[in-house]
């Protein structure tokens, strides 16, 4: 769905250089992206890397209601948590 993708791109570059997630989930675009629900999880998934993971793994619980990185630090297990996550909830990415 491009409108997703566009928010997405949205929120990163303009919220790029910053680590503060509050302030970066109040973002209109973030705050649009968590309002799609469900559609924008694989979106979500697609995007989680070194630059970026926290961002979406915020918006990926949020949405989900879900934690299953709980217990990772590196970016690499988080992504690869919330790739089985999808897998085990019938989400194509």
């Amino acid at each position: 769905m491009k409108k997703i993708e566009k928010l997405i791109e949205n929120v990163e570059i303009k919220c790029g250089n910053i680590s503060d997630l509050n302030k970066i989930s109040e973002h209109p675009s973030y705050i649009k992206i968590i309002a799609y629900g469900k559609k924008s999880i694989p979106f979500l998934l697609e995007k989680l890397n070194d630059q970026t993971c926290m961002f979406w793994v915020d918006a990926l619980r949020k949405i989900s209601g879900e934690n299953p990185d709980e217990n990772y630090i590196k970016t690499i297990d988080i992504k690869s948590s919330w790739i089985k996550w999808s897998i085990e909830n019938n989400i194509k990415i």
